[in-house]
C-alpha cells in the first residue's frame, strides 16, 4: 500500500437514512440510482428490475396483485415520489407525517399485593 494514499471508510451511520427499512440499504441505492437515470425507458426498466428484487426478498408477495401494489408504492415512497416511470399502478400521494398522541403513565398509586 502506498504510504501517500489514504483509504476512508464509509459507515452506515454516515449515510443518509434508509427510507423502508425492510428493503435494506441496497435497495435504497438502487433506487437512488434509478433517479439519476435521464432515459425513460432505461428508469422504467430499472424500476421493473428493481421491484423483481423486492419480490424475491418477498416471496409471498409473488402473484398477488394486492402485494405487487405495495411493492410499487414502496418504490415510489422510497424515491421520494420524485421517480418518473410508467408503473402498471397509478403514483400514491404523499402523507403528511402523522405523529401519534402521547399517552402519560397513570399518576396513581399502585397497590402491590403479596400472594403466597
Amino acid at each position: 500500500m502506498i504510504e501517500d494514499e489514504k483509504v476512508s471508510m464509509e459507515y452506515n451511520t454516515s449515510k443518509e437514512p434508509v427510507i423502508l427499512g425492510e428493503y435494506g440499504r441496497y435497495v435504497q441505492d438502487m433506487v437512488e440510482h434509478a433517479l439519476t437515470i435521464q432515459d425513460r425507458e432505461e428508469r422504467n426498466k430499472a424500476a421493473r428490475e428493481i421491484v423483481h428484487v423486492m419480490t424475491i426478498m418477498n416471496p409471498s408477495y409473488k402473484g398477488n396483485d394486492e402485494l405487487q401494489h405495495k411493492l410499487w408504492d414502496d418504490l415510489h415512497v422510497m424515491a421520494k415520489f420524485q421517480l418518473d416511470i410508467d408503473a402498471p399502478y397509478p403514483k400514491p400521494t404523499p402523507k403528511e407525517n402523522i405523529k401519534a398522541e402521547k399517552i402519560d403513565y397513570p399518576k396513581g398509586d399502585f397497590k402491590y399485593r403479596h400472594y403466597g
